[in-house]
């Protein structure tokens, strides 16, 4: 992405605090190297660190590249679990 700065940021929060990873974090899955004209996969892993079922929404932002699927996903998280998407 030449002439580009080029970010990715994860917004997560929950009621408690939009910080405290004991509650919950995202494990992106992000390939470390990529250059204009590639066609990737995103992931993420999304954990619940709470002894209670979280319902959580996950939501894909891009500013240029092209998205050829749902950037919006509902999950549900199990007690100390985690969910794909």
């Amino acid at each position: 992405m030449e002439g580009r700065d080029a970010a990715f940021t994860i917004l997560a929060h929950n009621a408690r605090s939009p910080r405290d990873s004991r509650y919950g974090w995202i494990q992106p899955g992000v390939p470390r190297f990529l250059v204009e004209g590639d066609r990737v996969q995103l992931t993420a892993a999304i954990h619940n660190g709470t002894d209670t079922v979280q319902q959580a929404t996950v939501a894909l932002d891009a500013d240029d590249p092209e998205v050829s699927s749902e950037t919006t996903q509902q999950v549900t998280i199990g007690a100390g679990g985690q969910a794909r998407v």
